[in-house]
């Protein structure tokens, strides 16, 4: 007022009703939209588009402390989900980036995906999900700014490192539930299923009767002493078998 500026108010509240409104629809199709490569599709990347399987192995290149590097990729294909288009925008919903390399886990085993952001010459999509059919990782997500993506573009990815590494701590507490719940319970135990995400995780196993307090109380016991030791994790490539 005191510089004798008017404000249209009904535009200004319009504008925001639309901005509402569309954000609704793009939060709705995040988490409800069937983005799923059925055996048509996958069929398509391997003899339509003769697309070699994602290379996924740069995945493990991160400090589990939280922190990783950007890696650079190339846009294979676009999926919108009924069929493959040749770019996307702000406008296009939900839609699924295959990229010939990926620093991001897929969503498997129990484990919750990675979320990340690709950027390209200033555009910038946010993906909320990563899944993997027929060894094609999909990152599913939106283009938030304006510009195009396109099938050949390319673009710069950067994982939510701290997220992972959250999700990493919850992985390494499943396998050291499992060793106590068999020093506990015996060898006899067997996982059944296991959810691992950022915030949570969950353990399935199989037991001939209902675990008794002082037994669970002995599992916690277990479970918190080794944490608290803070062991250096490590890994290495051997059979099932064994690893069983």
């Amino acid at each position: 007022e005191e510089l004798k500026v008017e404000v249209d108010m009904p535009g200004f509240e319009k504008k925001m009703a639309e901005f509402r409104e569309d954000s609704k629809k793009k939060k709705s199709a995040r988490t409800t939209k069937d983005m799923e490569l059925k055996a048509n599709e996958t069929d398509k990347l391997i003899k339509g588009m003769k697309l070699k399987p994602t290379d996924d192995t740069i995945k493990y290149d991160w400090n589990t402390e939280g922190d990783g590097s950007e890696f650079t990729a190339k846009i294979q294909a676009i999926y919108d989900g009924q069929e493959f288009v040749q770019n996307c925008n702000s406008g296009s919903d939900v839609v699924g980036l295959v990229l010939d390399k990926t620093p991001l886990y897929a969503e498997q085993g129990g484990q919750i995906f990675d979320k990340a952001t690709v950027t390209c010459n200033g555009v910038e999509f946010t993906v909320d999900n990563a899944q993997k059919y027929a060894g094609y990782v999909l990152h599913i997500g939106q283009v938030d700014t304006k510009g195009d993506l396109k099938v050949g573009d390319t673009v710069t990815i950067k994982v939510d490192y701290t997220r992972r590494s959250l999700v990493a701590k919850n992985h390494t507490a499943t396998h050291i539930l499992n060793y106590a719940l068999r020093q506990v319970l015996g060898e006899k135990v067997d996982q059944k299923g296991s959810l691992v995400t950022e915030d949570k995780l969950r353990f399935d196993f199989s037991h001939g009767k209902p675990v008794e307090v002082k037994e669970l109380r002995k599992i916690e016991e277990i479970c918190n002493d080794m944490i608290q030791k803070s062991c250096v994790v490590h890994f290495r490539d051997v059979a099932l078998d064994t690893a069983k």
